[in-house]
């Protein structure tokens, strides 16, 4: 039942959204809490981090996201 969903899901999917899916993207918000931003300044995207435990820090802020679900750490 799982291979069959997991077909339906990926068969209508482009490939990035199931690159995304299979590999999630990883990103550090840290510094968005941390630094001031100017009001007018456009904030840039993350770089995406390695899947490693090495980055997960108490005093950090992670996003864990996949296309369809997102976690914060």
């Amino acid at each position: 039942v799982h291979i069959f969903k997991f077909f339906l899901v990926f068969r209508s999917t482009s490939v990035p959204s199931t690159i995304a899916y299979i590999y999630p993207r990883f990103l550090s918000l840290t510094e968005y809490l941390t630094e001031p931003q100017e009001p007018d300044q456009a904030l840039a995207f993350p770089a995406s981090l390695s899947l490693s435990s090495e980055h997960l820090d108490k005093k950090g802020v992670l996003l864990l996201e996949n296309g369809q679900d997102m976690w914060l750490w």
